[in-house]
């Protein structure tokens, strides 16, 4: 729960609720930036953590200390389509890491497209997870992964080869309070699906966006972690909150979006918006509210 607590930060209370504990107990005792401490069991539910460099104390655990916990998998499902407007599958979860059956999404009801989760160990471990699926799944399939992590180009020609629509949940689902809440890049991610076909009119560039809004924007995104061009210069790559944000601002299009939208995409949304227009060429084409009740705009 420690190693939960410190990976998942200030996110954590949203996890909590989908953390169950398994029957196996920690061998090792897990430290950022330095090596795991072995744990010695003394048999009457109390252990000790010891530092073979003997460069740490020793650290006493219970038994509580060293329970494992995974995920949920019928918990996670219900919060994902709680939040993105999904019919739950009756499919028994499947074990994670690995691939589940989520539910449907039915932008048409004689249309449904099935919607699965991915968590993989690795890249390569998302490759064999996309085959998997579109094994099982002949025609479109909307294919959940937690983050962009294990993304790769050849993850990337996998997906182009497949009717499989690839899509972060970080990118599309964000906290508020107690609640996940989709956000505004899930209706871009999937226009192509609309009918349960793809459109030539919606049809999404690498970014996610339709490449209608794509070529109208003065700003051509590529994949986070990849540079962008705002007025024709090379920029620095955004960050994957910035990206979501700047995404979703091109997608609105002359109509923009409220400061509610914008910060149900990234809670702090308009300061990311603030650092950018640092850059003049940011600043030119990042129209602020400017007002109560104002909207957020890329200029066109």
């Amino acid at each position: 729960m420690a190693d939960w607590r410190r990976e998942t930060g200030g996110g954590f209370e949203m996890i909590d609720p989908l953390l169950v504990p398994t029957n196996r107990l920690a061998r090792r005792w897990s430290r950022p930036g330095k090596p795991a401490m072995r744990i010695v069991d003394h048999g009457d539910g109390m252990a000790v953590a010891v530092c073979d460099e003997e460069s740490t104390p020793s650290l006493e655990l219970a038994q509580a200390d060293r329970v494992l916990y995974r995920p949920d998998g019928n918990r996670l499902r219900r919060r994902l389509c709680e939040a993105l407007g999904l019919f739950r599958s009756k499919v028994i979860a499947a074990p994670l890491p690995g691939l589940m059956h989520v539910g449907e999404w039915r932008p048409e009801p004689a249309a449904p497209v099935p919607v699965c989760l991915a968590i993989a160990l690795n890249a390569d471990d998302l490759v064999r997870l996309i085959l998997d699926a579109n094994a099982l799944h002949e025609k479109q399939l909307v294919l959940l992964t937690l983050t962009r992590t294990a993304w790769s180009p050849r993850s990337d020609s996998v997906i182009a080869c497949s009717s499989i629509t690839l899509i972060p949940v970080d990118d599309v689902i964000v906290a508020q309070e107690a609640m996940w809440v989709r956000s505004p890049a899930w209706d871009a991610f999937t226009a192509p699906l609309h009918g349960g076909v793809p459109s030539q009119a919606h049809a999404c560039d690498s970014s996610g966006l339709s490449h209608e809004a794509a070529s109208a924007s003065p700003v051509k995104l590529g994949r986070p972690g990849e540079p962008c061009i705002v007025r024709g210069s090379t920029k620095m790559p955004l960050t994957d909150g910035q990206h979501a944000v700047i995404a979703a601002l091109i997608e609105a299009g002359a109509e923009g979006l409220t400061k509610d939208a914008l910060e149900a995409i990234r809670r702090s949304a308009r300061r990311m918006l603030d650092d950018l227009r640092k850059d003049s060429d940011w600043a030119a084409v990042i129209r602020m509210a400017g007002r109560t009740n104002g909207r957020y705009r890329i200029r066109m």
